[in-house]
Order: structure tokens, then sequence, then C-alpha cells
């Protein structure tokens, strides 16, 4: 770990083995990413459709059926769809360390479980023009502000349904 770190520390993606990231592709020996062309056109259509109030599963049928692979081939699925909008990497930003990740054993199955918590932003190394830019950082907040505000009003809305829930059950 201490080498992914000082890695990043000199400005290069402590990649490893992962596989990377939708539009990009990743050059080993510089340790930084290049726009992968189609791909990119991709990314900046599934922003635009979003921001032009294209629903996330309509997006995703669309990309499947015009064939459009996902990064690793397969087909595209609204989480994936979810993900990307929220990947704040394609505004040219490239952060390591934004999370801690580690195995727990789930109590009630037994399997491992992956958790990723967010690590405080002052653990965090920012590795400068090691990514360029497909998406326009206040395209980027738009998004985000859109998907916040729908997570908030989904909230609610369960809130809601609870306290109706709670009313019910201390009637009886």
């Amino acid at each position: 770990m201490r080498g992914k770190a000082e890695r990043a520390r000199s400005g290069k993606i402590p990649q490893g083995t992962g596989s990377g990231c939708y539009g990009y592709t990743y050059d080993r020996e510089t340790g930084t990413r290049t726009v992968a062309s189609p791909q990119a056109t991709v990314i900046r259509e599934i922003f635009s459709d979003f921001l032009s109030g294209v629903p996330i599963v309509s997006i995703t049928n669309h990309l499947n059926d015009a064939g459009v692979p996902t990064f690793s081939g397969s087909k595209w699925y609204p989480v994936s769809i979810h993900n990307l909008l929220r990947n704040e990497t394609y505004t040219g930003r490239t952060i390591y360390r934004r999370t801690s990740v580690s195995m727990v054993r789930d109590p009630r199955t037994g399997r491992k479980k992956r958790l990723a918590p967010k690590r405080d932003p002052s653990e965090w190394i920012e590795i400068l023009g090691a990514t360029p830019m497909i998406i326009e950082p206040a395209i980027f907040e738009a998004v985000k502000r859109i998907l916040d505000d729908r997570q908030e009003s989904l909230l609610k809305e369960e809130r809601g349904c609870l306290g109706d829930l709670r009313v019910a059950l201390a009637r009886f």
C-alpha cells in the first residue's frame, strides 16, 4: 500500500491489476490515462441524455439495443449508468485513497462482504494531470445535483411511508 501511495504522490495512477475506467485506456509506463474516443462519445451521450431528462433505464435500454459494449464487453445495467454518472474521474480529477476497502464476514450468512467507506478528505491523494477531462465540471455538477435531489426525495418518500405505517400500527 505504501508503494501505491508513493506512486500516486509522484503523479502516477496506482492502477495495479484493476480493469480501469470506461472511456479511458491506461498507459502503464507513464501511469496516466488517455481518452478512448468511441467510449468517450458514449459517456458524453449518457450525460447529455440524462440532463435532457431521459431516465437511466431508458439510457440503459438504448445502449443495449444499439449493441454498445461495456468496458468488460457485457450488457449495460441501470446501476452501471448510475455509477458512471457519479464518477468524478470524467471531469479530469483523479483521487487515490478516497475509500478504505475491507472485507468483513456477514454474521447472518458467514460470507465475506466488501465494505468501502469514504475516508476523511485529508487522507485523499489527488493525482494532478493523470486523467484528461471528458465531461465539463459544470455538467457533472448539474447531473450530481439531479441525482442527489432524486435520492433525497426517495428518502423523504420512504420516511413518509414509514411514518404512515407507524401511525397505522399505533391505531391497533
